[in-house]
C-alpha cells in the first residue's frame, strides 16, 4: 500500500505541476512575452521557462514572484494565489484607454463597432499611422490571429531598440510584418521577424530607415492592451 500511495502522491503532484505550467503560459501570453524574454527577466533559460510550463519542473515561490515582478513590468496584474494554486482572480492588464477610446460610452458598444471607432479615432490622432489585423497564428503568444495591431510612424529621434512590442515593419510595398528593430550603427538597424515560418528567412542587418511603426497597442475580442 505504501507504493501506491506514493505513485499517487507523485501523480497529484504533476498534475498539480502541469497546472500551474499552463496558468504561466496564459499569463506570460497576456504579457505578450516570449519565453526567451521572460527567463532573460527573471535570469533563467528559455529551456526552463519551457519545462515550468509543460509541468517538467516544479515552479518555486522565488520563482513565482520573480514572474509576478516580470509580468507587472509588462502591464499585467497577477496573484501568487491565482498562479500557484488557481484561487482568486485569473490576470488581467493594467489599461490604459486614454489613447484611444475617448468615449466611456463606447466601451458598452459591440465589439465591431468599437474596433472601427477605435481605427477611427486612432487615425485622426496619428494621421500617418497603420492598423493592421493579424491573420494567422505565427506570432504567438506575442500575437495571435485577428489581433489588430496599432502603430503611429514615428522618426528617428523617438526610436526606442527595446520596444516591448515590437515594431510594423514593410517588407514590400503594402505587406508589413511585425518585427523587432535593434540600432547596429547611428545610421543603420537590424530587422528580425516576429513571424515564426519567416524567423530565418526575415532576418536583414545593415537597414537603413528613415521612420518607424512602434506597435503601441493591441486590440483583441476580450481585452485591450496599451503602452
Amino acid at each position: 500500500m505504501a507504493v501506491a500511495r506514493k505513485k499517487t502522491d507523485l501523480a497529484e503532484s504533476n498534475q498539480i505541476d502541469k497546472e500551474r505550467g499552463l496558468r504561466l503560459r496564459y499569463a506570460r501570453g497576456l504579457a505578450l512575452l516570449s519565453r526567451k524574454e521572460l527567463g532573460k527577466f527573471i535570469d533563467y533559460t528559455e529551456r526552463s521557462v519551457f519545462s515550468w510550463e509543460e509541468g517538467e519542473s516544479p515552479i518555486s515561490d522565488k520563482i513565482a514572484f520573480k514572474v509576478i515582478h516580470a509580468l507587472q513590468k509588462y502591464n499585467v496584474k497577477c496573484s501568487y494565489e491565482w498562479l500557484m494554486n488557481g484561487v482568486g482572480k485569473s490576470p488581467e492588464r493594467i489599461e490604459n484607454l486614454q489613447n484611444l477610446i475617448l468615449d466611456s460610452s463606447l466601451i458598452e458598444a459591440d465589439d465591431q463597432l468599437l474596433f472601427e471607432t477605435d481605427i477611427m479615432l486612432f487615425k485622426k490622432r496619428y494621421p500617418d499611422s497603420l492598423v493592421l489585423e493579424i491573420r494567422d497564428d505565427k506570432a504567438v503568444p506575442r500575437y495571435y490571429r485577428n489581433d489588430f495591431l496599432f502603430a503611429p510612424r514615428i522618426s528617428q529621434e523617438k526610436f526606442r531598440e527595446h520596444w516591448p512590442m515590437g515594431y510594423l515593419y514593410e517588407i514590400e510595398p503594402s505587406v508589413f510584418f511585425p518585427t523587432l528593430i535593434r540600432k547596429q550603427t547611428e545610421k543603420t538597424y537590424t530587422v528580425e521577424s516576429l513571424h515564426h515560418d519567416l524567423h530565418e528567412k526575415l532576418y536583414f542587418k545593415g537597414v537603413s530607415l528613415e521612420y518607424f511603426y512602434p506597435i503601441i497597442a493591441v486590440k483583441r475580442k476580450f481585452f485591450s492592451s496599451f503602452y
